[in-house]
């Protein structure tokens, strides 16, 4: 694998997309009142997250897997975001999602921009029936921030030449790893935690150009 200049690690519902993939799910389930409250808790840091995500996921047990498809159509990338990628690519730099959400959605959005790398949480789908269960290992907060590491090894980056971008509590463990932690509209603690907040992508090129030394 060539070099790269750095990595940027992003967390994907509510920082790459406009939206919680779970809780459009569980509004096509019909459960998204229940699911939207666990949601909340979780982020602002009320329970923790893999045992929030399993709960949530068991609420959708019975649903078809085609509203999957579905929440995909729904969510939008937040503002910018393609310019960023464009932009710190441009650099030379390697980008990857980490996320509490579904490589089933994840990936559609990964393909469409170009990322290096996705690392998000399986569901179980039997005859076309999400059975209320994830694969293996939960994406939760401390998870989150081992994959960022295990990413700074496979790209040959050092985590304090790696920005990371993330807007709640399960993002705490990746933003503290790096040497640009940055909050896309960042709720609850995290906000003590990032160095710049962001409204739109395009805010964060400057800063994160300028970290690498990179002249824009």
């Amino acid at each position: 694998m060539a070099p790269v200049r750095g990595l940027v690690v992003m967390d994907f519902d509510g920082t790459l997309v406009d939206g919680e993939t779970i809780d459009v799910m569980a509004e096509l389930a019909g459960v998204g009142r229940e699911v939207e409250e666990i949601t909340r808790r979780a982020m602002e840091g009320e329970l923790e997250f893999g045992e929030a995500l399993r709960e949530r996921v068991r609420l959708l047990a019975g649903a078809p897997a085609s509203i999957l498809d579905a929440a995909t159509a729904r969510l939008r990338l937040n503002p910018g975001v393609r310019e960023f990628v464009a932009a710190v690519r441009r650099a030379g730099a390697a980008v990857a999602v980490v996320s509490g959400g579904f490589t089933e959605v994840v990936r559609r959005f990964a393909r469409e921009l170009g990322l290096d790398a996705v690392v998000a949480n399986e569901l179980e789908v039997r005859d076309g029936v999400l059975t209320g269960r994830v694969y293996g290992p939960v994406m939760s907060g401390e998870a989150k921030g081992r994959v960022l590491l295990q990413l700074c090894r496979r790209f040959g980056v050092r985590p304090e030449d790696t920005v990371a971008v993330g807007d709640g509590a399960n993002d705490a463990s990746m933003l503290n790893r790096v040497g640009l932690p940055l909050g896309f509209r960042p709720k609850g603690a995290i906000r003590d935690l990032v160095r710049g907040s962001l409204s739109d992508f395009r805010e964060a090129i400057p800063l994160v150009l300028r970290f690498w030394g990179v002249r824009g």
